[in-house]
């Protein structure tokens, strides 16, 4: 059942493949005001979002969290996930990154995404910080959901 409520919420999703997940955050960003002919004060009235912040954000000063990914990506019609993968996370192999990954492809909170996933929040928090060793059990259910998911998917998606 987890993996189908997965499978289900990635449809919703637009693919990341149009995309040059090589570049930062702020590189992506730039390159879809570009795209769109949007200027910075443009995007600023209607995500609702700073200017300094949208600037801030360009130079990769930070990682937006999910709140402010969704409103992007609505606006630019992409995955939450062009906002929030960085390039270093996109190209790790490590399943608790990649997990994240996941979670981030949806533009899901941590407990949003627990209760896709049917677990506890507690758990997702730690395999993202890594501060537990994944136990076997807790592999094997992350490997699960990836193999759901359909290892071309995940892997060219996330």
């Amino acid at each position: 059942m987890v993996r189908v409520n997965v499978i289900k919420a990635l449809k919703k999703v637009p693919p990341l493949e149009e995309f040059d997940m090589s570049l930062t955050i702020g590189e992506r960003l730039r390159l879809l005001l570009t795209e769109t002919n949007t200027f910075i004060y443009e995007l600023s009235k209607i995500s609702g979002l700073a200017k300094e912040t949208i600037s801030s954000l360009m130079r990769d000063r930070w990682i937006p969290r999910v709140p402010t990914a969704l409103k992007l990506s609505k606006i630019f019609c992409v995955s939450p996930g062009v906002f929030l993968i960085t390039p270093d996370s996109y190209r790790n192999n490590d399943l608790r990154i990649r997990f994240r990954n996941l979670r981030h492809l949806l533009g899901l909170k941590q407990n949003e995404f627990a209760q896709l996933c049917e677990i506890d929040p507690a758990s997702i928090r730690d395999w993202e910080t890594c501060t537990t060793q994944l136990s076997n059990k807790s592999r094997y259910y992350i490997e699960a959901v990836f193999s759901g998911v359909g290892a071309g998917s995940v892997k060219n998606s996330v």
